[in-house]
């Protein structure tokens, strides 16, 4: 296989440096990802080190939205009421060892205003995943099972944005 000459290759960096300029000359910039609707949100009953903490924290820093903590300082009270992930047997070998496993994320919260008037009722959101499971791949298994749980969350953590986002969108 030909490597690509040095010539080809300054060419199209300088070709994707122009079309860089030209878009940051027009104004264009990336819009990145919808706030709740409000400038400053306080959430309860989740510590911002916990995973799901922290999958709504990454959702945040793209959005105009900031995680105040004195309540009176927010917009927004946004209580996070239970947060579940559990794992099943989908199915078995013949000799009675796991196959498959389902494993599921849910997600209840209600969103009140500043003046503690529900906006949003407690709400429940879930998804689920299933894998295939073997004892020769334990490790490998664990860490797709993690990599699942964590898509499952922030994909909870997304809906449970944008619900909260066209609710307030609906109310001005």
């Amino acid at each position: 296989m030909a490597e690509p000459s040095l010539r080809s290759v300054s060419r199209r960096r300088l070709l994707l440096a122009a079309a860089g300029l030209t878009l940051a000359g027009c104004g264009f910039r990336p819009r990145g990802m919808a706030g709740l609707g409000a400038p400053t949100v306080q959430i309860n009953n989740v510590p911002r080190t916990s995973q799901l903490g922290r999958a709504i924290a990454r959702r945040l820093a793209g959005s105009e939205t900031r995680w105040v903590e004195p309540p009176e300082a927010a917009e927004l009270r946004l209580d996070i009421l239970s947060y579940r992930e559990e794992r099943d047997i989908l199915s078995l070998t013949p000799d009675g060892k796991v196959r498959e496993y389902l494993i599921r994320a849910s997600l209840r919260f209600r969103v009140l205003d500043k003046e503690g008037q529900e906006l949003l009722p407690a709400t429940e959101l879930s998804a689920e995943r299933d894998y295939s499971y073997d004892d020769n791949l334990i490790t490998a298994r664990e860490k797709e099972e993690m990599l699942l749980y964590d898509d499952m969350r922030q994909q909870l953590v997304d809906q449970m944005f944008l619900m909260i986002g066209r609710t307030i969108a609906s109310r001005k």
